[in-house]
């Protein structure tokens, strides 16, 4: 029994890297794709595909049958982050874009003094037990 656990968890640990292969080798094709045909139309040709591939896994019979649909997924999901970011890019004019980026990435304001005492902190504490490394 737990023979075939561990051949099952080798299995899904195969296949999990075959999605990421296969995801790793379509990525910058489906983004050219992408960019060619739109992204309207690339994401419903991922979310179709995605969703065949995803609906085939019920018929798996063995280790074999579930590489290659990993692999197949890996290869269908390829694009979709970017083509998600590119579709919501739309949303927002060019002059709003950057601001809507900036108050996601920056810091609040505050925060600074708060990272800065926090940073004082451990110096001092670092400083403290340092001192006491040559007794």
């Amino acid at each position: 029994m737990l023979g075939l656990v561990r051949e099952m968890v080798a299995a899904y640990a195969f296949g999990a890297g075959l999605f990421f292969v296969g995801y790793a080798i379509f990525e910058i094709p489906s983004n050219l794709l992408l960019h060619k045909v739109g992204a309207r139309w690339w994401l419903a040709r991922i979310m179709v595909s995605w969703g065949i591939i995803a609906a085939a896994f019920m018929f798996v019979q063995g280790p074999m049958s579930f590489y290659i649909l990993r692999f197949l997924l890996g290869v269908a999901e390829a694009g979709f982050f970017p083509g998600i970011i590119l579709y919501l890019t739309y949303w927002f004019p060019n002059d709003r874009r950057a601001k809507a980026s900036h108050d996601r990435q920056s810091p609040h304001v505050g925060d600074e003094r708060v990272v800065a005492e926090g940073d004082a902190t451990l110096r001092k504490e670092h400083i403290r037990i340092s001192a006491f490394d040559n007794l």
